[in-house]
């Protein structure tokens, strides 16, 4: 899968399980913040988030994707 696939997968992803809802938004950012420079379980956060694990696996890799990306432009 392309990076502009996963990109829209991502998209598809934020809407399918209402990622952007304004709680549930906060509690995602919340929980990638705490948990983010010791790794994230997929497993767990699967299960907190009510996410199928496919998605959230590829969920948290464009995540990554994305920081990676920002480090590298923003220098």
């Amino acid at each position: 899968m392309t990076d502009l696939n996963k990109a829209v997968e991502f998209r598809k992803m934020i809407a399918k399980y209402k990622l952007d809802d304004h709680d549930k938004a906060e509690e995602l950012a919340n929980y990638i913040t705490k948990h983010g420079n010791d790794g994230i379980d997929v497993n767990e956060f699967s299960k907190l988030f009510n996410i199928e694990l496919e998605d959230a696996k590829l969920f948290l890799e464009v995540l990554q994707l994305s920081v990676e990306l920002r480090k590298k432009h923003m220098k």
